[in-house]
């Protein structure tokens, strides 16, 4: 088991080294320029030579061990914990704190270190498959502690007493093969940790898309998620997860209830810029269209069971929305872009209005309000 304490040692001592000079790092001033000077050091350090040429000197100790791999595998941590820093420094929580005049001190614990944990956690589990590798490494080439063999020592040992000659594979493999297992093993739990975490993030960015439509329509309901699906449905089949440019994605929707509000908040699709066309069916059916590459779809709302209203909400919101839409080919060409008319000024009532709504009546230019259209009683 002396590789497990090595292994997570180093990986523990990496962490904190990490997480201190990442930390740093994200400031600004003479501090975070150091730290980033020390970082970009590391980086460029050959280190497994360098450890190489150190334990030559410092001798061969499970101490000295976790020392020198501690020192330098802390740079892959530290770098991401910066990135991740300087990302919740620009978030409104820590700029509100910064205003109610909390200290930086008091900022970095209480709010951006709890921020941390799926990152540290990631790469906890990650520098111990690291460590454990650089021990097992070290170990077979002769720098390992003797009095306590590993993996790598074992390896070491049956190189130089001729297991490869005699073919005695057996010796080299089986410490090899755990050494691959081990690691393998401690990759596919960061893995998992990973993805967990991926989900939990997937879902707060869902629930905040949605308070987005809450906000903009004034309340939740079944017709909002209606919308609110429809628009996640259409960002997988565009192959983004936003509109791009603006005005470049274009909704013709054959309904006007609640899901319409969804579309306008979250695809910027509005009747005044000519993105949002009415069609009016009565259906819960929504054409999509991309400007930039002609991409067109019609999502169609299939029938869905019978259920109270707040049930069906959570059956809107929880469900798979490839199983609630069918897609079809949009029935019409995309619609030409919004053109702007000029103002013509109707000779009647005197107010001004758009000349694309104009009609002539006794040789003279009226609006609609005022023509009178001739059909004789028909």
């Amino acid at each position: 088991m002396r590789w497990a304490m090595v292994g997570v040692s180093s990986s523990i001592l990496t962490l904190l080294l990490g997480s201190v000079i990442g930390t740093l790092a994200a400031g600004k001033g003479l501090l975070g320029g150091l730290s980033n000077g020390v970082i970009n050091i590391f980086v460029l350090l050959p280190k497994l030579v360098t450890m190489i040429v150190l334990a030559t000197f410092l001798g061969s100790s499970s101490r000295n061990l976790i020392l020198l791999i501690a020192a330098f595998s802390w740079v892959g941590t530290a770098r991401n914990v910066r990135a991740k820093v300087i990302h919740l420094n620009a978030q409104p929580f820590i700029e509100n704190c910064m205003i109610q005049g909390y200290s930086r001190k008091h900022i970095i614990l209480r709010h951006i270190l709890p921020n941390l944990y799926d990152v540290l956690l990631s790469r906890f589990l990650l520098g111990v498959n690291s460590c454990i590798m650089m021990e097992s490494t070290l170990s077979f080439l002769g720098f390992g502690d003797l009095y306590h063999p590993t993996w790598g020592t074992m390896i070491n040992f049956a190189y130089k007493r001729g297991a490869f000659l005699r073919q005695a594979y057996a010796y080299l493999l089986s410490p090899g093969v755990c050494i691959m297992l081990l690691s393998l093993s401690f990759y596919l739990i960061s893995l998992y940790f990973e993805h967990r975490q991926a989900a939990i993030q997937e879902k707060k960015e869902l629930e905040s898309l949605w308070q987005q439509c809450v906000a903009f329509h004034g309340h939740g309901c079944g017709g909002l998620a209606v919308g609110f699906r429809a628009v996640l449905y259409a960002w997988e089949l565009f192959g983004c997860d936003s509109p791009s440019e603006d005005e470049k994605i274009v909704c013709v929707a054959e309904t006007d209830a609640c899901g319409v509000d969804a579309i306008q908040a979250l695809l910027s699709c509005t009747v005044g810029k000519g993105n949002l066309i009415f069609n009016l069916q009565g259906k819960n059916a929504f054409s999509f269209y991309r400007r930039s590459d002609g991409k067109s779809f019609r999502l169609v709302l299939r029938p869905t069971p019978e259920k109270t209203k707040d049930e069906r909400l959570a059956w809107l919101m929880d469900g798979d929305f490839h199983e609630m839409f069918d897609v079809k080919e949009a029935p019409e060409p995309i619609p030409e872009e919004a053109r702007i008319f000029k103002t013509v000024t109707c000779s009647v009532c005197g107010e001004r209005f758009a000349e694309s709504f104009a009609h002539l009546q006794n040789g003279e230019i009226v609006c609609s309000a005022c023509y009178r259209p001739y059909t004789r009683g028909l």
